[in-house]
């Protein structure tokens, strides 16, 4: 177990045990912990084959888990340990159909594929002869909050869209991407996965009402996220766009119609990423830095910036150097001013003054 700040990740083996302790290791530990009772035919001294990768943050926490071995988890009332698990559920089931599953009674197994949601505040089982997934913990009460009003998360499945492809696509890359992440990288692709979610969840409640709009609504989200991910990719188009999204180009320029068109949003962003990248002084070679967003020449990126900021690169970037040193200095100055004021009334042997407000 790893613990940094509010970053803590675990990672799990059952094999690393000797076989005989595998299943009972697996069942007192983690699956006690969630309160989840855990059952299968063989004898409990067979082999039990159960990895898991666990990672949590403030917004959320992402398990990746294989279970090799057949066996049936039970979530009840009866099994619960703790009853503070303020929990929502996202499962994403990227191998394996479960044989049977039911939630609060009503029969719903998990195919491969699937995302559902479920609520740890109400029971559930499932059973398989063996799944890869993902599963995310999410706060109920700020999920709550931020979904419509009144929905029923529990046994709530992702209905296949653009956006729910991208959320899955997400899942996976956020889960490989923490090998290599740090710490403040991993918090801030948490929130955005939590984000995308509750987007993904929203999106699917209005799409209910069968609306061509509402489904307008969930292209543009999805070719916002999409963007967002890749558009430091040279040969990013709307062909590309429109086929991870699955729709086609003509139909993506007809929801598009009265709003920015795919290419001005990639352009917008590209220019946006390179603006914070100069004004926090990390785009000190303007060639490198037109690459790693995404223009292939840096005269193309070098017009596309003046026009749209009325500077170059290079001058914006002496420009908001300026600032940043000035900001830096004034903070100096102020904290001299501070430590000589707080050394006066040491010397002088008054107390700091208190504000009442």
């Amino acid at each position: 177990m790893a613990q940094t700040g509010s970053l803590m990740s675990i990672e799990l083996d059952t094999t690393l045990q000797p076989t005989q302790d595998q299943f009972a290791y697996w069942r007192s530990g983690f699956a006690y912990v969630l309160g989840m009772t855990a059952e299968r035919d063989e004898p409990s001294e067979a082999p039990f084959d159960f990895k898991l990768k666990h990672c949590r943050t403030p917004a959320l926490t992402l398990n990746r888990f294989t279970c090799a071995s057949p066996c049936s988890f039970d979530w009840s009332n009866k099994t619960r340990v703790a009853d503070d698990l303020n929990l929502i559920g996202v499962h994403y089931r990227s191998d394996g159909d479960d044989v049977a599953g039911a939630y609060e009674g009503d029969i719903q197994p998990t195919k491969a594929g699937d995302i559902r949601s479920f609520d740890f505040e109400r029971p559930f089982w499932y059973s398989h002869r063996g799944l890869s997934a993902y599963s995310m913990y999410l706060n109920r009460t700020r999920l709550t909050n931020d979904v419509p009003a009144g929905m029923s998360l529990h046994g709530f499945v992702f209905k296949e869209s653009p956006l729910t492809s991208i959320l899955k696509d997400t899942i996976q890359t956020v889960s490989s991407a923490m090998q290599r992440a740090d710490d403040d990288e991993i918090l801030v692709m948490f929130e955005a996965l939590y984000q995308l979610t509750v987007d993904a969840i929203t999106i699917q409640k209005v799409r209910d009402l069968n609306s061509d709009a509402i489904h307008d609504q969930s292209v543009v989200q999805a070719v916002n996220h999409y963007i967002e991910r890749h558009y430091g990719d040279p040969d990013l188009s709307v062909e590309m766009i429109g086929k991870a999204v699955g729709v086609s180009r003509t139909k993506l320029y007809r929801i598009f119609q009265n709003l920015d068109s795919p290419q001005s949003i990639i352009r917008g962003v590209r220019l946006k990423k390179a603006a914070k990248a100069l004004r926090e002084g990390h785009g000190q070679n303007i060639d490198r830095l037109a690459y790693q967003v995404g223009f292939s020449h840096r005269q193309t990126f070098s017009r596309m910036f003046q026009r749209e900021y009325g500077m170059t690169p290079t001058e914006y970037r002496n420009e908001t150097s300026d600032l940043r040193i000035n900001a830096e200095l004034n903070d100096l100055e102020l904290d001299a001013v501070w430590q000589s004021f707080k050394q006066s009334v040491s010397l002088t042997g008054n107390s700091l003054p208190v504000s009442e407000n």
